[in-house]
């Protein structure tokens, strides 16, 4: 028989026998049950605090909420590049599902927007391909990409828009037209301009009609 202390510290408040913990009386098991609790809080508050630390040094932002929002989305340090390539999940789904052409696309563009060859990353980004993405992480993608961009020089800015928007053209290209190539459907304009207007944080973006990307037969 085993005595079980208190999460504080406190004299045993009950035993251990062969059907478990047996307390000696209500405020035992009440006193006991509070002391889960707080050492249950007291790990969550310190995991996550070791999580922000994590996203703050991996992409330098500062933002303490929106780092916080990254972590409750089950975003970390290991994983945050799955968070930054998200859009390309969003047109990829914009005709009602993925195409094998589009999934292929997806992943290529994926390594080229987050210079990953892990695997195991490559695994949690093709999730969203298998299975929607709720749209708040379109709003969380947002929030992070804007505040990410500001930490890096004003020369470096623009050639990373250009790169994440060229790499969703290719992903939208890759359902349509002639054997898979040359032409985007409304739906998937529709959100490469969502996408354009929250890379030069406006709301004015005017619509790609013009886009070399309609060209085809």
């Amino acid at each position: 028989m085993l005595l079980e202390p208190s999460a504080a510290g406190r004299l045993p408040l009950g035993v251990v026998t062969g059907s478990g913990l047996r307390f000696q009386s209500r405020e035992d098991y009440y006193y006991f049950h509070v002391d889960q609790l707080l050492w249950t809080r007291l790990h969550s508050a310190a995991g996550l605090e070791e999580t922000l630390a994590g996203l703050a040094c991996k992409t330098t932002v500062s933002d303490r909420h929106l780092l916080t929002r990254i972590a409750q989305a089950d975003f970390d340090a290991t994983n945050v590049d799955v968070l930054l390539a998200s859009p390309l999940a969003f047109v990829a789904w914009a005709s009602g599902d993925v195409s094998d052409q589009e999934a292929q696309a997806a992943e290529l563009a994926f390594r080229q927007v987050t210079a990953e060859s892990d695997l195991s990353l490559l695994d949690q980004f093709r999730a969203f391909l298998t299975k929607r993405p709720d749209p708040q992480l379109w709003t969380l993608w947002g929030d992070f990409y804007r505040a990410y961009r500001r930490t890096f020089p004003r020369r470096f800015r623009r050639p990373m828009d250009e790169l994440m928007l060229r790499s969703a053209q290719q992903v939208a290209l890759a359902s349509g037209g002639l054997l898979g190539f040359g032409r985007v459907c409304e739906e998937e304009k529709f959100w490469l301009v969502r996408l354009q207007e929250a890379l030069e944080e406006r709301v004015d973006a005017s619509p790609l009609d013009s886009s070399p990307l309609d060209s085809g037969p």
